[in-house]
């Protein structure tokens, strides 16, 4: 057969932490990367200013013997020295690479984008914007947009196209832990189940279900009422919690949240957007009517008292669970990306039995321990070339010890077999 291409993605969340830590354990990158057979590798959030990177590149193993790099540094001038996107590519395999490939400049200058070239086909290693709550869903709505538009155009060109980063979108229900996912209260009341409903015990939902009927809207109307308090913790750090009387005692409820409209909003069920002020479209943040499983338990155990086993919650989950990504985002990946374009998401379909697999975690709460994360990161590749797809080596099952990021490396690889001598030159 012929040469196997390795492509390794990576959000590194920092690579001169996550470099020194390679190197801590192995005598250079470069034997870090021959150790792994890797022929192409892409990292996300490199977080370096492209100052330092033209002042000392060998920190940076911006000058490797055997790997060409190439660097998109955020150019904006309140973010210098964040974002960022880096490919990393052995000598001789890249034709030509551009750090701004969406032609737009208030999408190219944060890093997010970086574009190369590989002779038959191309990969956009990309960063993608966070909802930031909403408040910059607009941008991550053009930026998206842009980018498929650039995608399109390549294939336009004779191109296969790899996609491979943070997108910063959870596509499936299965990409949260059961307690993350969105239930929509109508769709539970009516027991309408999602479109990809999972098996589940019938008889643990019913009794669920039942308790719902029974005590939600005394338990919910109780929480939606409840007063926000302040309160001071660690180092002085202000913040804000949901409270309720019950039956003459406080009761806590969610969280502790950095800001008081953030507790206003722990049981709001309204619709709410924000408008592109460029285009003027309005965007839906929040379908409305929602909440995690998590929030849903709580409020019964609290304030109704009672108590669903974890078998009960992944049946809630598993029948009416919903990713919580905004609508346009789920839209573009879900409908255009995948469907229209026929990329294929290379993790879901290679380990479609697999769960509770996931390449984000909040790490200063310690989430990563608990595995309590999200599936955000992907490697997805056009149908010409997911026929050449290799499944890489077995996943590691809970909790990681590996160095740094938000990802691990394993996660992420996918092997290309080229398919006749002019592909295996390039």
């Amino acid at each position: 057969s012929g040469r196997r291409l390795h492509v390794l993605s990576w959000n590194v969340a920092g690579w001169p932490t996550c470099n020194k830590t390679i190197r801590k354990f192995h005598p250079s990158i470069e034997a870090w990367l021959e150790k792994h057979q890797v022929d192409i590798f892409c990292l996300q959030e490199v977080k370096i200013a492209e100052k330092k990177l033209k002042e000392t590149p060998a920190e940076f193993c911006a000058n490797l013997e055997n790997f060409d790099t190439f660097w998109a540094c955020c150019d904006h001038s309140e973010k210098r020295g964040f974002n960022g996107v880096a490919t990393f590519a052995r000598k001789g395999l890249t034709c030509k690479a551009d750090s701004t490939p969406l032609n737009n400049a208030a999408l190219d200058c944060e890093g997010r984008c970086i574009y190369t070239d590989h002779g038959k086909f191309v990969i956009f290693n990309v960063y993608v914007p966070n909802d930031a709550g909403g408040a910059r869903l607009p941008l991550k709505v053009r930026f998206l947009r842009a980018l498929r538009a650039r995608m399109c155009a390549a294939r336009e060109a004779g191109k296969h196209v790899i996609l491979v980063g943070d997108l910063n979108i959870s596509r499936r229900k299965e990409d949260l832990p059961v307690r993350s996912r969105c239930i929509t209260l109508s769709r539970l009341f009516s027991d309408q189940r999602v479109p990809d409903a999972t098996a589940v015990d019938e008889t643990l939902l019913a009794r669920l279900r039942l308790d719902m009927t029974r005590h939600w809207a005394a338990a919910f109307g109780l929480a939606s009422r409840g007063r926000v308090e302040q309160q001071t913790v660690t180092n002085n750090k202000v913040r804000f919690r949901v409270r309720v009387t019950l039956n003459g005692e406080t009761v806590t409820l969610g969280e502790p949240f950095e800001t008081r409209r953030a507790a206003e909003h722990l049981y709001d069920m309204n619709e709410y957007g924000e408008t592109d002020e460029e285009t003027g479209e309005r965007l839906v943040v929040e379908p409305g009517g929602r909440l995690c499983v998590a929030t849903i338990h709580e409020v019964m155990n609290k304030l109704a008292n009672v108590y669903w086993s974890d078998a009960q919650l992944r049946a809630l989950g598993d029948a009416y669970g919903e990713p919580y990504s905004a609508p346009a985002c789920l839209h573009w990946l879900n409908a255009l990306v995948l469907q229209e374009d026929r990329m294929h998401d290379c993790f879901s379909e290679l380990h479609p039995a697999a769960r509770n697999r996931f390449t984000c975690w909040a790490q200063y709460k310690n989430r990563r321990y608990e595995n309590r994360g999200a599936r955000i990161d992907y490697t997805l590749v056009d149908d010409a070339l997911f026929a050449h797809v290799v499944e890489g080596a077995p996943l590691s099952v809970g909790p990681s010890a590996g160095p740094g990021g938000t990802g691990e490396p394993q996660d992420k690889v996918i092997l290309i077999e080229s398919s006749d001598k002019e592909e295996e030159e390039e």
